[in-house]
C-alpha cells in the first residue's frame, strides 16, 4: 500500500469510526444516561430514606459506645455484664 493509498485509507476509516460513533454508539450512550440518571434519583431518594432511618440506630451506638467507655475497668476491659450475671 503505498503512502497516498494509506493516506486514503485514514480519512475513510475516520469517516467510518464517525458514522458508527453517530449511529451505533451515541443512541445507546444516550440510552445508557437516561437509565443511569433515573435509576440515580431512585436510588437517591432511597439513600435518604436510609440515612433518617440510621440516625436513632446511629445514636443509640453512639450511646452504647460511651457507656461501654464509662464501664472500662483499669485493666481496659469494659464490664458491661449485668450486676445477676456477675
Amino acid at each position: 500500500m503505498t503512502d497516498d493509498e494509506k493516506r486514503v485509507r485514514f480519512h475513510a476509516l475516520r469517516k467510518e469510526i464517525e458514522d458508527l460513533e453517530t449511529k451505533v454508539v451515541k443512541p445507546l450512550r444516550d440510552q445508557y444516561d437516561k437509565m443511569w440518571q433515573d435509576h440515580e434519583k431512585k436510588l437517591t431518594s432511597l439513600v435518604k430514606k436510609i440515612k433518617e432511618a440510621e440516625k436513632p440506630v446511629f445514636e443509640k451506638k453512639s450511646e452504647l459506645g460511651q457507656l461501654a467507655r464509662q464501664l472500662r475497668g483499669p485493666d481496659g476491659i469494659s464490664r458491661t455484664a449485668l450486676p445477676e450475671h456477675k
